[in-house]
């Protein structure tokens, strides 16, 4: 009896303990659980590179009290590569941290400033500094993952996809390729399709071509630039798995984007799969969502960067002591926290004590 009291009061010590890893399956989407910033660490406005004397930032959301190296996720915004910002995934950047990843969220070079490829540079020298920089945030440089949403998509997608483009300066001994995508109504992933773009006659042609010109502007428009700027062009058997997750009814990027990037992949054998949806509202359908359909696909999306980026694992390796002050974004609900060694002691306790008897 005494040693079963012992075991149970070990089981009553360790139903307190709760670790980085805090939203799990079926805990529901980007919720207000999900967004509890108590335990997050916020580190805003990194300059990650810096082109033509103006600062490339992004932000860093990163649980608190790590003793392991973990995964991290790239967040690439959306907005037609004319404008969006790194704010527009904060939502996203808690929620992961919460989940126990690091999250990224990047700002890149809109095309006011310059035009493609500039937003594929940035993005890919985002992934570079992020893992010459992995020591000093915890993150295992060997597990990244990206996430984005129609331009956001695309670029997400580009780092699954394609090697990096501009290997001159710093950093060119780091690879800019992430090992899993969440890729969000992405565009364009096959722009010699002609299947893949807006309906001629549809309300967004106009809005496409203002995108099209802005993105490719200086550019002479020719069948080979076409194929350079697809996704799909650059599909090999070691990209990365990637999740499409794009409205059936989407206007300004049709479906079919989500089919060309996937099709391509898995003739590779490489795993990708759509989650298609019916959209409510303008463009990509997510506007007007109501709240339990946008928690489905939260909770899809994460459970394919669980699989392919698992959290803890026998490869995980100790982080340094030493992890850089940050800024506590708002006080939310308090847990306990308690490191994992302090579990090894109980489990020490407990053996010791049933071994005595």
């Amino acid at each position: 009896m005494k040693r079963v009291g012992i075991l149970l009061l070990f089981l009553a010590l360790f139903s307190f303990i709760s670790f980085p890893v805090r939203a799990q399956e079926g805990d529901g989407g980007i919720g207000a659980k999900e967004q509890d910033t108590s335990l997050i660490t916020f580190f805003p406005d990194i300059e990650y590179v810096k082109r033509d004397g103006r600062s490339y930032r992004l932000d860093i959301c990163q649980p608190k009290k790590l003793t392991l190296k973990v995964p991290a996720v790239v967040l690439t915004h959306g907005g037609g590569f004319r404008k969006g910002s790194k704010k527009d995934l904060r939502k996203e950047c808690v929620a992961l941290a919460n989940m126990g990843y690091v999250g990224v969220a990047v700002d890149y070079r809109l095309t006011d400033v310059a035009p493609y490829p500039a937003q594929i540079d940035d993005v890919q020298y985002a992934v570079r500094w992020v893992r010459a920089n992995a020591n000093k945030y915890s993150i295992d440089p060997t597990k990244l993952g990206s996430l984005g949403g129609s331009a956001g998509g695309y670029l997400a997608t580009m780092l699954g996809v394609r090697g990096t483009r501009d290997t001159a300066g710093k950093l060119s001994e780091f690879s800019s390729q992430v090992q899993v995508v969440i890729d969000r109504s992405g565009v364009p992933m096959d722009a010699t399709d002609a299947s893949t773009l807006p309906d001629p006659n549809g309300p967004f042609k106009d809005a496409f071509s203002e995108i099209t010109a802005t993105y490719l502007k200086g550019y002479t428009q020719t069948a080979e630039l076409t194929r350079e700027i697809s996704a799909v062009t650059y599909v090999t058997g070691k990209s990365a798995p990637l999740l499409a997750v794009h409205s059936v009814n989407d206007q300004l990027a049709p479906i079919a984007n989500a089919y060309a990037i996937v099709n391509a992949l898995k003739a590779q054998g490489v795993e990708a799969r759509v989650e298609s949806f019916q959209g409510i509202g303008n463009a990509h359908g997510r506007s007007r969502l109501p709240a339990a359909e946008l928690n489905r696909l939260w909770n899809i999306e994460t459970q394919f960067l669980r699989a392919h980026l698992p959290l803890f694992s026998a490869s995980v390796t100790p982080v340094p002591a030493k992890v850089p002050s940050g800024v506590s974004l708002s006080k939310g609900r308090s847990l306990l926290v308690v490191k994992g060694a302090l579990v090894a002691v109980f489990v020490g306790i407990v053996i010791f004590l049933a071994g005595r008897k």
